[in-house]
């Protein structure tokens, strides 16, 4: 299996002290049937999902997922956009549970139809410090040579001058910045934000924990939380012409499948199949069961067996679908972790409830 690799990649797997490089390698070696698998892989590690350098480098054989671009997310899109127009435009931190890289494609070319070609950017950021801002110049494609932050500074601010619209970047991976470095680029664009910078950053629990945790970086503490929206019928149909194409759905059974599924993708796609086999409406009702007893759901709850505190309050929360108060911050860090592993939901009673029965009962049957 080894073989897959070239001579260098045995030596960084042998020697190597970083654990996501080795991580990587190991997705080359074990090639994953789906992106899916490689990020369940990764997350599995506490690591983020792929970057697209990342795939194109180490699983170029699988296809970046399309995005659902349905009219209620181009809605959301534009919603989002327009707060640009404002004399004064604060930072959006946009806040997902789900694989970040097709919201960010879908987000990004919807840019592309608003702001010139040079005026917008897809910065994801390096997470080694080795000649960090030379790396991030690169990527912000520049072609100047960069050693140190003060140059990129200049650079970046001359590009500002030098156009008359305003420049948009889109910030993905910020949370996985080394922290100094983080905290430099940070100061950067809050200085850069009221002069024709656009920013956006996207991302999941660690962006969220460096803004409420640390308190420590200007740029997070004036940013507008948004949050990507929940999975809708619209989205099920999408799901259904991308995965199903030529299965029949009705409203009534889209509508059905979101309950049973709680807007979870994974479970949706695994419901879309089943119904394609057997589209009856009198199955539908044993699926809440039938997905509880998938070994990936189960294996969702696993990690928190080795912990026994922190499974004896999972059993608590498991003897009902209704858990706790849905704060702008959860301030349970299990709770948070579970909310970002997508098995939690906000309602809007501004409660947060198991995301469906079937991860509840999948839960359930872990601890029992």
């Amino acid at each position: 299996t080894l073989s897959k690799l070239t001579t260098g990649e045995k030596l960084t797997l042998k020697w190597t002290c970083h654990r996501r490089e080795t991580l990587l390698l190991l997705i080359k070696v074990l090639r994953f049937e789906s992106l899916e698998k490689c990020n369940q892989f990764l997350q599995s590690a506490n690591h983020e999902v792929l970057t697209e350098e990342e795939r194109k480098r180490y699983c170029c054989h699988l296809e970046l997922p399309k995005p659902f671009l349905t009219e209620s997310t181009k809605k959301f899109i534009e919603e989002l956009l327009a707060h640009f127009k404002l004399s004064y435009a604060a930072p959006i931190l946009l806040l997902t549970q789900t694989d970040r890289a097709p919201i960010i494609e879908a987000v990004f070319s919807q840019l592309t139809t608003r702001y010139p070609a040079n005026s917008c950017c897809h910065l994801t950021l390096p997470c080694t410090a080795e000649s960090y801002f030379s790396q991030v110049a690169q990527r912000c494609g520049f072609l100047e040579t960069v050693q140190n932050s003060s140059q990129f500074e200049m650079l970046l601010n001359k590009k500002l001058s030098a156009i008359a619209h305003p420049y948009f970047l889109l910030i993905s991976r910020f949370e996985y910045a080394p922290k100094e470095l983080g905290q430099e680029l940070a100061g950067i664009l809050r200085g850069l934000s009221a002069n024709h910078l656009h920013l956006m950053l996207c991302g999941g629990q660690k962006l969220e924990e460096l803004k409420y945790l640390t308190g420590e970086l200007s740029l997070l503490n004036f940013t507008e939380i948004h949050y990507w929206p929940e999975l809708n019928r619209e989205d099920i149909f999408a799901m259904r012409d991308e995965r199903c194409q030529g299965l029949l759905l009705s409203e009534e059974v889209a509508d059905q499948l979101l309950v049973f599924c709680g807007g979870h993708p994974t479970l949706l796609k695994i419901a879309l199949q089943w119904y394609q086999e057997l589209p009856s409406l009198e199955t539908l009702t044993t699926y809440p069961q039938r997905l509880s007893e998938i070994p990936e759901i189960s294996g969702w709850f696993m990690p928190y067996l080795q912990n026994s505190q922190k499974a004896q309050k999972i059993v608590e929360w498991l003897t009902a679908l209704k858990i706790a108060p849905a704060r702008e911050f959860l301030p349970d860090p299990l709770l948070r972790d579970l909310y970002w592993k997508n098995l939690l939901v906000r309602r809007n009673d501004n409660w947060v409830y198991w995301r469906c029965e079937a991860i509840r009962l999948a839960g359930k049957a872990v601890f029992r």
